[in-house]
């Protein structure tokens, strides 16, 4: 059996880097999602929320959905190819992906990428059977720029052609960055992404629908998990779930964590003091949802290519291969 493959840290995701954007994040009112997942104590929280609420694990027909698109993407390669997996999570679609293609005979160079050091390496380990070569995984915190690419890009061989994965990244990033980062990787290669999707018809109350999925006892301990880390605990205030408004520049909605403060608190983060007074609201967490209209007018707006995509027959998952013309 060949060893795990070693960890490539990037300087972003560095705990001095990593609590410097929390002290920024934190003079705006925001927490950023890269402190939800950058522990192992985090990763494990954030797991237990996806045992317990995703459609992933707790229905068989998202599972056969995502085997059957795969399969159908699978049926497009053959020949070699370099997988990079960003925000790749346990790596069980990777694994779906790989196994399909390794059928057809596809040799496949395969790289992990999480902010999460213990997720990147649990889908490192779940995809080195499946894969002609491991790349190390790359631990990193996003959002992507053309710097990162380069580091995520080193050790894939000259030539191959590329195939980037983006399962599960449309939710948790303001959808500007999201659609950047997709045309910076659709600069290289093809990008396979997913989306979140709410009801086509009347959106808000689609999204809306969703709230048991994210306003549950395993995600107020995720997210608080990540607040006690600051300092913070359910005594100094309460989170809220809400239906957020549309997002300025592209119109996507989703659901909006705030954590409201109850009582005026001072903390001190690195040194710095922020003072924090009663009815103050942080913002812990949001999660975009789509629709396919929307998705595929973000996607032309960004100057991207909609080749094929997959909707579930729950229409509450898309799967979106895209490409720069």
């Amino acid at each position: 059996m060949r060893a795990p493959p070693p960890v490539v840290l990037h300087e972003s995701a560095h705990p001095s880097a990593l609590l410097a954007g929390a002290r920024a994040a934190l003079r705006r009112h925001e927490i950023p999602h890269a402190l939800h997942y950058e522990s192992d104590r985090q990763a494990a929280l954030w797991q237990a929320v996806h045992r317990a609420h995703s459609p992933w694990i707790r229905d068989d027909r998202c599972r056969r959905f995502y085997q059957s698109a795969l399969e159908a993407v699978s049926s497009r390669i053959t020949g070699e190819l370099g997988m990079l997996s960003l925000g790749c999570g346990t790596g069980e679609k990777d694994a779906l992906l790989l196994e399909a293609l390794s059928r057809n005979g596809t040799h496949v160079c395969y790289r992990a990428h999480d902010v999460s050091r213990a997720l990147a390496l649990e889908s490192a380990a779940r995809c080195q059977p499946l894969a002609l070569e491991i790349l190390p995984p790359v631990v990193a915190a996003l959002p992507l720029d053309s710097s990162l690419r380069q580091v995520l890009l080193k050790g894939f061989p000259a030539g191959t052609p590329m195939l980037t994965l983006m399962f599960g990244l449309s939710p948790n990033f303001e959808p500007a960055d999201f659609f950047d980062g997709v045309v910076c990787m659709a600069e290289i290669g093809p990008v396979l992404l997913s989306a979140n999707l709410a009801h086509r018809v009347d959106y808000p109350a689609g999204v809306a629908a969703v709230l048991p999925q994210y306003d549950n006892p395993e995600t107020r301990a995720w997210l608080m998990g990540t607040l006690t880390g600051l300092g913070l605990s359910a005594a100094d205030g309460a989170l809220i779930f809400h239906v957020s408004e549309p997002d300025t520049r592209l119109g996507v909605r989703g659901i909006d964590v705030r954590f409201v403060l109850s009582r005026a608190r001072e903390l001190t983060v690195l040194g710095e003091r922020l003072q924090l007074a009663a009815g103050e609201a942080l913002r812990v967490f949001y999660s975009y949802r789509y629709t396919a209209a929307i998705m595929g007018s973000c996607l032309q707006q960004h100057g991207l290519v909609l080749e094929q995509e997959w909707i579930s027959p729950m229409a509450d998952e898309g799967l979106f291969l895209v490409r720069k013309p």
